[in-house]
């Protein structure tokens, strides 16, 4: 496990001074960001930053959303809520220049992100409406694009959310029950066979 460590940071060239690549080191691919320390994960975050901010950049609201999921990444793992501020915060920006129509998949995308923004809050600061809101918005991230990646995976964070709705009801329901102690003064139920001759009876 530490040889593996050591070997991604030879990788990400975290062993030396870091200076994030201009674009940052995940790219297109948001499953690296698990594999960065908070560190290396924290420099990706200003990393995106630039990236979605240079003038003249390519396809600015896929950056945006890439900036996004970074730092949503970073306030879900620290709570920072400056962080998540900034992850809601570009979210907003790159939906605002993408037409629902036109690119269908990325809206979508860029919805599901603001929803997964809600999400870390209500877990961050125990908000159950911006879990609710986190639905109403992975819905429509579903009905833009239903046949994408990114439906499905909208249609995965709306079965976690309703799931653990149904069993904070569940908990909620045993915590208002009074406990009852038990009663030791009742006698046990005797077994069918209680002695052998009623065994072989």
């Amino acid at each position: 496990m530490f040889q593996l460590g050591r070997e991604l940071k030879r990788f990400f060239g975290a062993e030396t001074p870091f200076a994030a690549p201009r674009d940052g080191l995940a790219g297109r691919d948001a499953g690296i960001l698990e594999l960065l320390d908070l560190n290396m994960l924290r420099n990706e975050a200003q990393a995106t930053d630039v990236a979605a901010g240079r003038v003249g950049a390519k396809d600015r609201p896929v950056l945006q959303l890439r900036q996004a999921r970074t730092w949503c990444d970073l306030a879900e793992r620290t709570g920072e809520a400056d962080a998540l501020r900034k992850a809601a915060s570009a979210a907003e920006a790159a939906l605002k220049v993408v037409d629902r129509r036109q690119r269908p998949e990325l809206w979508a995308d860029i919805r599901r992100q603001q929803a997964q923004c809600a999400l870390v809050g209500a877990e961050l600061y125990g908000d159950g409406g911006l879990a609710a809101a986190a639905d109403h918005v992975l819905r429509e991230a579903t009905e833009a694009a239903p046949k994408s990646e990114g439906g499905a995976l909208s249609c995965v964070l709306r079965t976690k959310i309703a799931a653990e709705a149904a069993l904070l009801r569940v908990v909620e329901g045993l915590a208002q029950e009074p406990l009852q102690p038990p009663n030791w003064s009742a006698p046990c139920a005797r077994p069918r066979h209680s002695s052998p001759t009623a065994a072989k009876a």
